[in-house]
């Protein structure tokens, strides 16, 4: 556990022991949410809206927009695409 200071304007830094452990780089988008009473910092996975049509050609062009729409995605399909992803 590390501490870190809230400044004025709501901004923390994260520790580098942190940003190195999950890879976390500058600019890089990160989800806050609250989790069971606790504020949670979790890394977000940005894929372009062209990739996601390009290697998701399974689902319908209806079904990708109302993924994107509602930012919805499931463990199964997000997994397969990340496979996909990593073997380009």
């Amino acid at each position: 556990m590390e501490i870190a200071i809230l400044g004025e304007r709501g901004q923390i830094t994260i520790p580098n022991s942190f940003r190195k452990k999950f890879n976390l780089k500058p600019k890089q988008p990160v989800l806050i949410d609250e989790i069971d009473g606790r504020l949670v910092i979790i890394p977000a996975v940005v894929i372009p809206r062209e990739k996601i049509k390009e290697i998701a050609r399974e689902f319908t062009e209806k079904e990708i927009e109302e993924f994107l729409k509602n930012n919805e995605i499931s463990d199964e399909e997000f997994e397969e695409l990340k496979k996909i992803l990593e073997n380009e």
